[in-house]
């Protein structure tokens, strides 16, 4: 008897993080694309806790790691099925970047032109201070422009990163909305502020970009990265969890 609840008990520690994976994946996607991605985290932690409460008694501290990082990839894996949707529920254009604003409905854009302005780019770095920590935000834009732009004439376009290592300088030409928010106080926005400050001037309506190579292809590949990085922390869980019963195999066996 002893034995049987051993094995099982061994059986659903295996189990726990796909127990815990596939509703962190819905909620996180589906609150994401309905309500936005504050929401979705909210119910991503709701979800995530109640499957710990319920589930805890039968698996102990093994739990508690793999509904961490089942949380982690969940809720990374709905983001980016969330971000993925959104960007295919949109309209696809072929256009000169001077085009770019005369279109919200577009999501993903294929220029016929353009070049990524790097020498004009802004910069604005988001400090949150806790107790024990601080955490930065870097926000980076640069004007996305026609072939013959010159400073003085209006920018019909922006890319962002929150990575210093952009791809700006590759010759791609195509672009994805970045979903940003009409908050002033949005990194983004402040950082186009500043770029404004040094003599830019943004055309209205000018959208907010990640540069891409294929726009075509680039929902899919936001959800192969969410994909990607679960897969290695799940890895990770089962590698620590092998190790954990082959030290408790051990110690069961020298006190025998």
């Amino acid at each position: 008897m002893r034995s049987t609840r051993g094995r099982s008990g061994v059986l659903l520690r295996f189990l726990a993080p796909w127990v815990a994976f596939p509703p962190l994946v819905a909620t996180g996607a589906g609150l994401g694309y309905a309500c936005g991605t504050v929401v979705a985290i909210i119910g991503v932690l709701v979800v995530g806790a109640t499957l710990t409460v319920l589930l805890l008694r039968r698996l102990g501290n093994s739990l508690l790691i793999a509904m961490f990082l089942a949380g982690i990839c969940g809720g990374g894996v709905g983001y980016e099925v969330s971000a993925a949707a959104r960007l295919s529920a949109g309209k696809m254009l072929d256009l000169a970047v001077s085009e770019a604003p005369q279109h919200p409905e577009a999501t993903l854009f294929r220029f016929r032109d353009g070049r990524v302005a790097t020498g004009f780019s802004g910069h604005y770095e988001r400090v949150r201070r806790s107790k024990n920590s601080t955490h930065r935000t870097n926000y980076y834009v640069a004007p996305l422009v026609p072939d013959d732009w010159i400073l003085g004439q209006p920018v019909p376009a922006w890319v962002g990163s929150t990575e210093m290592n952009n791809p700006w300088h590759l010759p791609w030409r195509g672009g994805a909305r970045v979903d940003v928010p009409d908050d002033p106080d949005n990194g983004f926005r402040r950082a186009i502020r500043e770029c404004e400050a040094r003599g830019l001037r943004g055309e209205a309506g000018a959208p907010i970009l990640e540069w891409v190579q294929d726009p075509a292809g680039w929902p899919e590949k936001r959800v192969e990265k969410g994909l990607h990085i679960s897969a290695t922390l799940i890895c990770m869980y089962y590698i620590g969890l092998i190790f954990r019963l082959a030290y408790e195999f051990l110690t069961r066996s020298s006190s025998v």
